[in-house]
């Protein structure tokens, strides 16, 4: 699974979209990566937090789909979300 990045846009203080491609099992689809600060630059560490996600995705647009029979009793969604945790550390 890969995500390269198109532009960037601020949405709010602590939040942006960034708009890019995410390929996943070969297929390549736009989407956007929402971002949040959860915790602003430590003084002491140097680190931030950071909270990234997406809309819901189809399986099926990323040819991500089992058999019938393993699809109907699986119990996967059809659709699912990117969820990212990032920790940043500023290098000195």
């Amino acid at each position: 699974m890969t995500f390269k990045s198109g532009r960037v846009r601020q949405t709010g203080e602590q939040s942006g979209d960034i708009f890019g491609d995410l390929t996943m099992h070969g297929v390549t689809k736009p989407i956007t990566l929402h971002v949040k600060l959860m915790s602003p630059i430590s003084n002491e560490t140097k680190e931030t937090h950071w909270a990234v996600t997406t809309e819901p995705l189809k399986r099926r647009d990323f040819n991500l789909m089992f058999s019938q029979g393993a699809e109907s009793i699986s119990g996967i969604a059809q659709t699912v979300a990117v969820n990212i945790e990032i920790e940043a550390s500023r290098v000195q």
